[in-house]
């Protein structure tokens, strides 16, 4: 940066402030985007072992129903041999 004012005794300082990540809320509220951990998880359709002990599983882990897995799961774009997210 080129500051045309300064003189031979001035001095310039870089100060970095941490910044607070905010949130973004949908219309109801609810929060879209915001502080927290992100996980992910893949599936290797191929390599499940007792599938549906497997699934039961992953939905409690998960916090959701092994129902919704196994939608995923019979996706037409799903591969046996690669992981599904």
């Amino acid at each position: 940066m080129i500051f045309p004012n300064l003189t031979s005794t001035d001095k310039v300082r870089v100060s970095t402030t941490q910044a607070v990540r905010g949130e973004i809320l949908d219309r109801n509220g609810r929060v879209l985007a915001g502080k927290g951990i992100a996980s992910s998880v893949g599936i290797v359709p191929g390599k499940l072992e007792n599938r549906e002990e497997a699934i039961a599983q992953i939905a409690e882990l998960l916090e959701t129903t092994p129902e919704a897995i196994e939608k995923k799961l019979s996706a037409q774009w799903v591969n046996e041999l690669f992981p599904v997210k």
